[in-house]
């Protein structure tokens, strides 16, 4: 069986419940994660399952990162002011 795909963020969660401390764990990523049988929860709080140990045990280098980013770094970025935000006038006509 291949392991879930998770992200950095998760990963390094996984990792600091793996080691014994309580990071701070959103709702939205306690339901993913138990959803993906990493983690349980019950009444003395978040432990990592047997798939969570084997999961937190992996490098941060070997997580992979989604298709959708990996595309977006390969192509040239639009331009962007300092704030980040697209700059006006720079739309392409599919003319």
């Amino acid at each position: 069986m291949e392991s879930p795909r998770v992200s950095l963020n998760e990963l390094q969660i996984l990792q600091a419940l793996a080691s014994g401390g309580q990071p701070p764990l959103t709702s939205s990523h306690r339901t993913r994660l138990e959803l993906l049988g990493l983690v349980r929860d019950g009444p003395s709080g978040v432990q990592l399952t047997d798939a969570g140990h084997r999961c937190a045990q992996q490098k941060s280098s070997s997580t992979t990162e989604p298709e959708r980013f990996a595309h977006s770094r390969e192509s040239p970025s639009t331009p962007r002011d300092k704030r980040g935000r697209r700059k006006r006038g720079r739309h392409m006509l599919p003319i």
